[in-house]
């Protein structure tokens, strides 16, 4: 698994940040890409937390703000499913956040 974390990881190293924990931190600007290469691969984006990166700093947006898609996986039926019901749901809260970025 942790050689197919390298290789989805390296593709996209220029357009987001991954701390010591392996905590992904992407651009705001970059999200409808990285969706969509996790539709490819069939990567469902389950929950999200929102941040600033500044300098070595990750600090939470205030207020604090999050998505846990957790109720659409329970009540997705198949695997695709719950990968289209949750990234859809990451790309309709990622553009508000984006068109609200002040950062």
């Amino acid at each position: 698994m942790m050689k197919g974390f390298v290789v989805f990881i390296d593709r996209f190293k220029n357009q987001c940040y991954i701390s010591k924990s392996k905590e992904l931190y992407i651009k705001i600007s970059f999200f409808r890409e990285f969706i969509k290469y996790c539709d490819e691969l069939d990567i469902a984006i389950i929950g999200i937390d929102f941040f600033h990166k500044k300098g070595k700093s990750v600090i939470p947006i205030n207020p604090i703000n999050s998505l846990d898609c957790s109720m659409l996986v329970k009540k997705s039926s198949s695997w695709r499913e719950i990968v289209l019901n949750c990234n859809e749901e990451a790309v309709r809260v990622l553009g508000y956040e984006e068109s609200n970025d002040n950062s």
